[in-house]
């Protein structure tokens, strides 16, 4: 096996850096990756929010909720929803799908 010199000179030589952060050089495939869990869910919810009311729908009870026990693991809450919401939610998603 070559010396450590070696080894950072040919992956230099190929147009990578001798550090390796992650298996992907082009970064995560999802930029919610990078942001930490709280922002993540809040974004997450934010894109739902929007995606619900174009096609005229609301789930009231659409939040956050993170877990006193598990800091770390933060989760969107979808809530209850009317029967006639859901119904909603299901036809716009089979509209989007084709189906």
């Amino acid at each position: 096996m070559g010396s450590t010199k070696e080894i950072e000179g040919a992956t230099e030589a190929a147009g990578q850096t001798g550090a390796v952060d992650s298996p992907d050089p082009a970064g995560p495939a999802d930029p919610a990756d990078e942001l930490d869990p709280w922002d993540a869910a809040e974004e997450a919810v934010e894109e739902l929010k929007a995606a619900l009311a174009d096609v005229g729908l609301v789930l009231p009870s659409l939040g956050i909720n993170a877990s006193a026990l598990m800091p770390w693991l933060v989760l969107v809450e979808l809530g209850g929803a009317r029967p006639d919401v859901v119904r909603g939610i299901a036809e716009a998603i089979k509209r989007g799908t084709g189906k």
